[in-house]
């Protein structure tokens, strides 16, 4: 499976869900995640690193990602599709879980 095929699902997940699933391009720099997924509060914004199920996460963007995790953002890398639906039905949940919540208030 190419890296392309799981990128498009996440896109196509994302947007399912009402978000955004933008490319991430930072001329300039190296290592940044390949997508800005913005989606309904809790959720929020997410990075997301997606590589093909055999692919690596080149020491460039581990740096990347370090550097993003001691400021407080997390960056997602995804293999498969199967780890974008698990990522995605998290996200869901979360989204969920509040509109539930507000139902109370």
């Amino acid at each position: 499976m190419r890296e392309k095929v799981v990128e498009q699902h996440l896109v196509k997940c994302v947007e399912s869900m009402g978000g955004l699933c933008e490319k991430f391009s930072a001329p300039g720099r190296i290592g940044v995640p390949d997508r800005i997924c913005t989606l309904p509060t809790p959720v929020g914004m997410q990075l997301v690193e997606v590589k093909r199920p055999d692919g690596r996460v080149e020491p460039w963007q581990v740096r990347d990602h370090k550097l993003r995790a001691k400021l407080g953002i997390r960056v997602h890398v995804a293999y498969t599709i199967e780890e974008v639906d698990r990522l995605v039905s998290t996200w869901e949940s979360a989204i969920r879980m509040r509109a539930c919540y507000a139902e109370h208030d």
